[in-house]
């Protein structure tokens, strides 16, 4: 119960001296290694408490779509679905798809997701459990569904059956990054293509 206080306290010395964002990585730093909240699921984490670190478990369900030292990965549980984020990372847990791992960090919404936030410093945040397991089995869905509650799905594995892009969208070329629209007939959404 220290870091609620502590960051309380770096804030309130003045606007000048520290930003938010500084008092929330120096309590990010300080702490990641001791969850105050035990183990709980991503659905769980997802309720908060924000700005507390708490500790899950997961597969990692995408490659890492930030280049080293970052890390931006998706990992979900049998509950939901969750970002893993390590800016400037100093060491590197080489996470791979499949990958079952225990990690200890700060939830937030950046990005309008849902999202953990690891210390850059300490490398027992993450614990590499096995490798290699079976990815979690994709939720069919609809775009609607998806429109209406975006939350639901985030950092999940989905599927979206017969759908075609829409006139005035094509798939980017091979190695390249891009945005489709896609259409079910009925509803239409945006599809963000990694290489």
């Amino acid at each position: 119960q220290i870091i609620p206080t502590f960051r309380s306290v770096i804030l309130g010395m003045g606007e000048c001296m520290w930003s938010k964002y500084q008092a929330y990585l120096l309590s990010l730093l300080l702490a990641v290694t001791t969850p105050l909240h035990g183990q709980i699921t991503i659905a769980e984490a997802h309720q908060g408490p924000y700005d507390k670190v708490i500790e899950i478990e997961g597969i990692i369900t995408s490659p890492s779509f930030f280049d080293p030292p970052d890390i931006y990965q998706f990992l979900q549980d049998s509950t939901a679905g969750i970002s893993l984020e390590c800016k400037d990372c100093q060491y590197d847990p080489n996470l791979k798809m499949g990958d079952s791992i225990r990690l200890s960090g700060i939830v937030d919404t950046m990005y309008s997701h849902f999202t953990i936030q690891i210390s850059p410093n300490v490398d027992t945040a993450i614990t590499i459990l096995s490798r290699g397991n079976i990815l979690p089995e994709p939720q069919i869905i609809s775009i609607y569904e998806h429109l209406n509650n975006p939350n639901d799905y985030d950092a999940e594995l989905i599927r979206i059956d017969t759908v075609a892009s829409t006139h005035n969208s094509n798939w980017p070329a091979y190695g390249e990054y891009g945005n489709l629209q896609i259409t079910d007939g009925h509803d239409s959404t945006w599809l963000a293509i990694w290489p």
